[in-house]
């Protein structure tokens, strides 16, 4: 006879039900041990996948106060969800912790991917004067949220260190690293390396993206045979704008190729037929202390990077001599380093391996699959 499996509801009134944090990581590992359903954004109301998980969408929303609306949707599809624990993964579904608790009396796993003390007040979109009263509206919210909450999971150790005088509550890091099996599913001998730089993931001014167009454009008037491809989901159609108005500018503009967002299993072909990975980030609150996930895909599939000048980044430049560092807003020493890669396939290939290894030993997902399970486990009394 079958073991009855633990129900497990992952919860986001905001992020979409495929984000690879929440969907290709987390519910696909819960998933081999428990009866997973995803309540998030998608274009579909029901669909089951090959994994056996369950997805219920939500309206995919296109403006921050449609965000409300879901907030209300999701509310009623934890209403009628009769799972055990529910991990909830937003700022504005954290709100309906305390209620899942009050009345379902369920276990409850608050995952909080990024530090907002400190980002919220970096919100573009909140006017200046009102981002500090916004930030202590969230700490009052989320202090709230956590005496209800039976355990926190945090993407990177400065977000963990915030909640340290919560002892009540047990803390786990679940680090956003990928898989090892993402890197299998490429067969490396197959692939035909293309003089390409590559960029996935969101496209936004606090990715750099329009400073390495720029390098780009510096590194191609003496280099003609390479190419720039970047992909993924544009943050504003404003800054759509902006990007395509900077490639229609550049001098290199025919090798400069815009993708919309490229499905999740494709993205290790598209690096692996790369020759380096760009992740060039701003001096944000966040990215001055998290570590990336689109840094270590890089990596993973076996190509070196170029990356921020930040502390947290330094172990690209030092002993592991995978990559290269560079100042995010110093175009030249973007175009520098693109030649510094391209000039030598060998120390080139040498960096990529350097980075292969660092994420078969210490940077996988498989290392935060094992505990997060064991938490689920325990949780559930198992």
């Amino acid at each position: 006879m079958n073991e009855k499996k633990t129900k497990i509801a992952v919860c986001s009134s905001a992020h979409p039900y495929d984000d690879a944090r929440i969907f290709h990581r987390q519910a696909h590992s819960l998933a081999r041990h428990f009866d997973v359903t995803i309540f998030a954004c998608a274009p579909f109301q029901d669909k089951t996948t090959e994994e056996n998980i369950r997805i219920q969408g939500l309206p995919e929303w296109q403006k921050k106060s449609s965000r409300i609306k879901n907030l209300f949707l999701l509310m009623k599809k934890v209403h009628r969800s009769d799972a055990e624990v529910f991990i909830f993964h937003d700022t504005v579904g954290m709100l309906l912790i305390p209620l899942v608790k009050i009345f379902k009396r369920k276990k409850i796993i608050y995952d909080i991917h990024e530090n907002f003390h400190g980002f919220i007040q970096e919100k573009t979109w909140i006017p200046k004067p009102l981002r500090w009263l916004a930030a202590k509206g969230y700490m009052l919210a989320e202090s709230v949220a956590l005496w209800f909450t039976d355990m926190v999971w945090f993407a990177v150790q400065d977000i963990g260190d915030h909640y340290n005088h919560i002892n009540r509550i047990p803390k786990l890091l679940v680090g956003n690293y990928p898989p090892l099996k993402q890197f299998n599913a490429v067969e490396r001998e197959t692939v035909s390396p293309k003089n390409r730089f590559f960029f996935v993931g969101s496209i936004d001014a606090d990715r750099s993206i329009l400073q390495i167009i720029a390098g780009f454009d510096a590194f191609a008037k003496k280099e003609k045979s390479y190419q720039l491809l970047i992909g993924g989901v544009y943050y504003s159609e404003e800054f759509r704008n902006a990007v395509a108005s900077a490639v229609e500018k550049s001098a290199a503009a025919s090798r400069i190729i815009l993708m919309d967002k490229i499905p999740y299993p494709e993205v290790p072909k598209y690096i692996a037929e790369s020759k380096a990975g760009l992740a060039v980030y701003q001096p944000t609150y966040n990215f001055l202390r998290s570590m990336p996930n689109k840094l270590f895909e890089y990596l993973g599939m076996g190509i070196p990077v170029i990356t921020s000048n930040f502390p947290n980044f330094q172990f690209v430049n030092g002993e592991t001599e995978c990559g290269v560092c560079v100042d995010p807003n110093d175009v030249n020493a973007i175009a520098e380093a693109m030649h510094y890669l391209a000039e030598d396939d060998s120390r080139r290939q040498q960096m990529g391996e350097n980075g292969k290894t660092l994420v078969e030993e210490k940077f996988n997902w498989e290392i935060a699959e094992r505990e997060i399970i064991q938490a689920v486990y325990k949780l559930a009394g198992q």
